[in-house]
């Protein structure tokens, strides 16, 4: 008894010591053009919590044999998240909530690269806030199947068992983008001009990266967990046993149209290993309090998703403009072009979910923690030539025609003004290199700091790492409680509700709370 203590003491200290360290590099997590929010089924709150002890516990009801089929359903559940601003952090430039855009070249945004002009005299100027928000309700099911049931504990089976667990959900997000136009701004000029940066941020001519004004729905079947495990100790107060782990994907992964999509589901198939157990502390009469302990891991394999990606040259480099060789006079969105298929790689997720369960009688009170860990995605592209470079914005139309201009940045666009983006004596085309991508993709690259790399060059290569999930790990504590008894004296069925709230260490996971209702009936 002690020693397991002692073991799931050591686990806490080792999560606290890994929070620590990774939390560090939490403001490096800027301007990332997707976030991949985590799958219910990765949640072992709403699989194990109240479920886990009831099924090795259930109350005894007249049968011959134990149940050997249980139907557990957690419905409906509840989610929304919580400290938008940190949220609004990952997807904006530097790392800030609020964007300002201007028609000059000292904001963080130029207004002309989005297609917004006012009177010289009366330059455009307005700031952009965003407050992102994601809410979920549905329903999740599960399948236990106990072979120590359905053998009557005369089999070498008797100590296997396997489940499935399905949730089925709608997701909500809304960007709740906001706009406050500078004191001193001039109209624009419509046409040609967009009448405001939010309309310019949802251009009928992309076909990608949208940023809407409207909460964007999607409904479906969340990946399907499948677990099939062996108890090697068993008996009527605890348990411990390991388990085969596969995750069933059932989305269609990310589509790249809007930013901050809502996604049920991914594409990726996942493998793995877990242990679960039941330790008793304390065991009188009608009065118990055990220990629960999950601990996981799993690895989701390849598949290809569509990402919008920025270039080297600095954040929001994607909603620039380029132009094709054999016409550089006709800007087109740089936001088609720079949102390919790549191959996605999640790699690795690790969770432990530890409770005490305080039993009276037929009612049972449990509070417990959940950690989580996902690492950072591996995304890839084969090395290629785009076939277009940015368009060279600030050219003088009394010297020369225009050509590119491969290091002009999103904050710069006015030629008449200082630090207008310099033109290029030759096309310089749009490229990806995985070698620089891999050397590189650690860079936080922003029109506050300049490009930091030695060879100007590498300004329109495309820099993979603003494409990519980065790590996200996070720590949830709940509390809930239950009823269990038998119906027609022979089904041990349950009842329970239950709240949490997740604290997101890392802007690249959710902080959330949700409430839920369960429910189970054996047979």
């Amino acid at each position: 008894m002690k020693k397991y203590i002692l073991a799931l003491v050591m686990l806490f200290s080792a999560s606290v010591n890994t929070i620590k360290g990774m939390c560090s590099t939490d403001c490096n997590i800027c301007a990332h053009t997707t976030f991949i929010p985590r799958p219910m089924s990765q949640n072992s709150v709403i699989e194990l919590a109240l479920d886990d002890y009831y099924q090795y516990h259930m109350p005894c009801c007249d049968s011959e044999c134990p149940p050997w089929v249980s139907f557990e359903v957690t419905a409906p559940y509840y989610f929304k998240s919580t400290k938008s601003d940190r949220l609004a952090r990952y997807f904006l430039p530097s790392c800030q909530k609020c964007v300002t855009v201007g028609q000059n070249n000292t904001n963080d945004i130029s207004s002309l690269w989005l297609g917004i002009a006012a009177p010289i005299t009366t330059p455009f100027e307005s700031t952009i806030c965003i407050a992102p928000k994601r809410s979920v309700i549905g329903g999740a099911f599960k399948l236990f199947f106990d072979l120590s049931g359905f053998f009557c504990q005369d089999s070498c089976y008797r100590s296997w068992w396997a489940s499935i667990f399905v949730p089925v959900q709608q997701v909500r997000h809304n960007l709740h983008i906001t706009e406050t136009p500078g004191a001193t701004s001039g109209t624009p000029i419509v046409p040609p001009s967009f009448p405001d940066v939010i309309a310019a941020l949802n251009n009928p001519a992309w076909l990608y990266g949208k940023l809407s004004s409207h909460t964007l729905k999607k409904t479906g079947v969340d990946d399907i967990c499948i677990k099939l495990g062996y108890d090697f100790i068993r008996d009527e107060e605890s348990h411990a046993g390991l388990y085969g782990l596969l995750f069933v994907p059932t989305g269609r992964g990310t589509r790249a149209e809007y930013l901050f999509e809502p996604l049920v589901g991914t594409k990726h198939v996942g493998l793995g290993l877990g242990f679960n157990s039941d330790c008793p502390l304390y065991d009188c009469d009608c009065t118990s309090l055990d220990l629960l302990l999950d601990v996981r891991y799993a690895y989701f394999l390849k598949h290809k998703e569509r990402r919008s990606i920025d270039l080297f040259n600095g954040d929001w480099s994607r909603y620039m403009e380029v132009v094709e060789p054999t016409d550089t006079t006709t800007p087109l969105p740089a936001i088609n072009f720079l949102s390919p298929e790549v191959n996605v790689t999640p790699r690795s997720m690790f969770e432990v979910w530890a409770a005490l369960s305080f039993n009276y009688c037929n009612f049972q009170f449990e509070v417990g923690y959940d950690f989580w860990y996902r690492s950072k995605e591996k995304v890839s592209l084969a090395d290629q030539d785009f076939g277009v470079g940015i368009y060279d914005i600030a050219f003088d139309p009394t010297v020369a025609c225009p050509v590119t201009a491969h290091c002009a940045r999103i904050c710069q666009a006015v030629p008449t003004l200082p630090d207008a983006p310099a033109s290029d004596t030759t096309f310089i085309s749009i490229k990806n290199s995985n070698e620089l991508a891999a050397q590189f993709n650690s860079c936080n690259t922003g029109c506050s700091t300049g490009l930091s790399m030695a060879n100007a060059n590498l300004c329109s290569y495309l820099n993979l790492n603003s494409a990519t999930s980065p790590k996200a790990f996070s720590s949830t504590i709940y509390g809930a409680i239950s009823y269990d008894c038998c119906i027609c004296c022979e089904y041990p069925v349950m009842i329970g509700i239950g709240g949490q709230y997740e604290i997101a260490h890392r802007k690249s996971a959710l902080s959330q709370y949700g409430v839920w209702l369960k429910s189970a009936i054996s047979f």
